[in-house]
Order: structure tokens, then C-alpha cells, then sequence
């Protein structure tokens, strides 16, 4: 539900951040 679309999100920052 909702908690697992903000883990998604939060890997996606995560991942967004790694990239310069």
C-alpha cells in the first residue's frame, strides 16, 4: 500500500542521489 510505494520512492532518491 502506501508504505511500500515509500520505500520504493525512498530506494529511488537513493538511487537518483548515487548519479551526480
Amino acid at each position: 500500500g502506501i508504505r511500500q510505494a515509500c520505500v520504493r520512492l525512498d530506494l529511488r532518491d537513493a538511487v537518483d542521489r548515487r548519479r551526480p
